[in-house]
This record gives structure tokens, C-alpha cells and sequence, in this order.
């Protein structure tokens, strides 16, 4: 790195710290976002209809099974007040899932990188569900190691 290269990062690092230290937002008051898959590379955004849309300065987001119910519910961490918002998920189910916890036996204990996968017949013929257990992801979080499967109703796009 070039003197003028460092120069330049340490001016743009002081800048965020000022900004960091009179309440201000890094991201502009940019909207938290929350995106639908509505098949293969389409995505609809759905975060106004969400309710996850604050304008808080959103750092990441966990998923756990917090209620253990078979479906996901959310922490969502914010730089600034409130620092912390839990979003518990209450959509209307059949009662059925499958919970798995992976234990490896050499080494990964843990069982990172095994994947899951159930083949299911539905209404509109059969189709499979595949999880991989991730050692983490995201930013300033870490989501539960154990993710339900369960079968979703299938978006006719």
C-alpha cells in the first residue's frame, strides 16, 4: 500500500468514527431489505409487507428455532438503539418438520459442510429439500446449527 493509499484509509476510518460517534448512520437510513425467492434467480421484495423494514442500522441477522416449533424466527442486531429486535415467526403450520442435529466422528465433530437432503412427493409432484450445515454466516452474527426442514408451499413462478 502506497503512503497516499494509507493516508487516504486512515482520513476515510476517522471520518466513519466521527460520524460513529455523533449517533449518525454508516448506511445513509437505508431501510432494512427482506427478499422472497419466488423461483430460480427471481427474488420479490417483500419488507414493507414483512414488517422487518426499520430504519435502524441494521448489522446482522441470526435465525434459530427460538420456540422450537419448525420454523425460523429471527435476531436482527442494529449499531445504534435498539440494539437488538427479536422477531418470533408465527406462520400457521401442520405440526410437521424435521429437526436434525449432525454429529461427525473423526475431526468435525459438529458435522460443518454435511448436507441434508429429503426427496418429497407434493401435490405438484416430487421435489427435494437441501440444507447444508454452515460453520457461520453473515456479518456480527451467528445463526443456529440446527435448521428445520419442512416442507413450503411451492411459489407457481
Amino acid at each position: 500500500m502506497s503512503k497516499d493509499e494509507a493516508r487516504d484509509y486512515t482520513e476515510a476510518f476517522k471520518a466513519l468514527y466521527r460520524l460513529q460517534a455523533q449517533g449518525k448512520s454508516h448506511s445513509g437510513h437505508e431501510r432494512n431489505c427482506v427478499f422472497l425467492n419466488t423461483g430460480g434467480a427471481r427474488f420479490a421484495n417483500i419488507s414493507a409487507a414483512s414488517g422487518l423494514d426499520f430504519d435502524d442500522d441494521g448489522r446482522g441477522v441470526a435465525y434459530v428455532d427460538w420456540d422450537q416449533d419448525g420454523d425460523l424466527d429471527l435476531w436482527v442486531f442494529n449499531r445504534t438503539a435498539p440494539q437488538i429486535r427479536f422477531f418470533k415467526n408465527d406462520t400457521p403450520r401442520d405440526g410437521r418438520f424435521l429437526a436434525v442435529r449432525l454429529e461427525g466422528t473423526n475431526g468435525n465433530r459438529d458435522g460443518i459442510g454435511a448436507r441434508v437432503q429429503l426427496h418429497l412427493e407434493g401435490p405438484s409432484g416430487p421435489f427435494t429439500l437441501t440444507r447444508t450445515l454452515y460453520a457461520g454466516r453473515g456479518f456480527v452474527s451467528q445463526s443456529s446449527q440446527m435448521a428445520a426442514l419442512r416442507p413450503r408451499p411451492r411459489c407457481p413462478h
